[in-house]
């Protein structure tokens, strides 16, 4: 036999008025990819200006980004055509 709680209206309504007034959380931690993509322009100006991709994983590791070469591979490759088109070309008679 348990014994149901009661909660006062105006308990209530101070909750509901509380919880309304509470601000938007912003998110303070991006992915790993996520982070890459924003400093892609940063990345491909270093490698620009003569640094090594090594180099520059070194650097981003410094600043705290864990970043490897194969990450960095993946956001400098130019993704292929998934459906290349192979032009065919009838023969000639």
């Amino acid at each position: 036999m348990s014994a149901k709680k009661e909660i006062a209206i105006d308990a209530i309504q101070k909750a509901k008025k509380a919880l309304a007034a509470l601000p938007s959380r912003v998110t303070v931690k991006k992915s790993l990819e996520s982070a890459l993509e924003e400093l892609k322009p940063s990345i491909e100006a270093l490698l620009a200006r003569g640094y090594t991709r090594a180099e520059v994983i070194d650097q981003l590791v410094k600043q705290g980004i864990p970043a490897k070469l194969y990450h960095l591979r993946t956001l400098l490759s130019t993704p292929r055509a998934a459906n290349k088109e192979v032009k065919q070309v009838p023969p000639t008679e």
